[in-house]
Formats: structure tokens, C-alpha cells, sequence
């Protein structure tokens, strides 16, 4: 899905949810994608030239968060390939995210980090 079709949507969506009194609607996604591919569409959104800068996409806020691979990724490379070293994915992979996704929520004035990080995935071989 393009991003401008996010870009539309997402607003519309949340203004809708607005006069149903919803003021803080979270919007989700599940990125089977890379991570570059869904810092695109995480929060105002940036690309590879905007990584761990205050820049962001133009155009209004997109999806919240979403459902995410990458620890999955890791702890699978960990026990399949032998490397240990990625055994704890879980802050590797916030590690490899932080600089690359915007996570400043304006409606609370703060960061928020909502990825949620799959251990495993039903959808891959074992």
C-alpha cells in the first residue's frame, strides 16, 4: 500500500474516531516489510535520509505502531545459524529501530515506543 494512501486514510479515520469521542484512537499495522519500509509509515514518518534527525515525511502522522518481525528475525538467526550473539533480540532490534522511527506522540507529549514484537511466527518454516 502506498504511502499516500496512508497519509489520507490515517487522518480521516482518526477524525472520525474523534467525534465518536475517541480522542487518542490507536491505528496499527502488521509489517511483514523491513524496517526501513514501516519507518515510513510509523508515526510522521522517515526515510533513510532522515534517520536520527528531528526530520520527518511531509504530511500528517500514519500508523501508531505495529506488529513487527524483527525479534523474531533474531532469536530465529540465533538458534537456527548457531550465533549466539543475537540471542537477546529484543533490544537489538529496538536498538536498530530507535534512530530510524519517529515515536513522539504529540497528543501526550512524549515518546512512545508501540511495536509489538513477535517471538514467533506461525507463517514461517520451522
Amino acid at each position: 500500500v502506498p504511502l499516500s494512501f496512508f497519509k489520507a486514510w490515517a487522518p480521516a479515520v482518526r477524525d472520525f474516531a474523534k467525534s465518536l469521542g475517541k480522542d487518542r484512537f490507536g491505528m496499527f499495522g502488521e509489517f511483514y516489510v523491513t524496517p526501513a519500509r514501516y519507518a515510513t509509515m510509523t508515526g510522521r514518518g522517515r526515510d533513510n535520509a532522515m534517520y536520527d534527525t528531528d526530520t520527518f515525511i511531509e504530511g500528517p502522522a500514519t500508523l501508531k505502531g505495529g506488529i513487527v518481525y524483527s525479534y523474531y528475525w533474531y532469536t530465529f538467526t540465533a538458534m537456527v545459524y548457531g550465533q549466539a550473539e543475537l540471542s537477546d533480540g529484543l533490544p537489538l532490534a529496538y536498538e536498530s529501530e530507535a534512530g530510524m522511527m519517529d515515536i513522539f506522540d504529540p497528543t501526550t507529549n512524549r515518546s512512545e515506543y508501540s511495536m509489538w514484537n513477535f517471538c514467533n511466527n506461525h507463517d514461517n518454516w520451522r
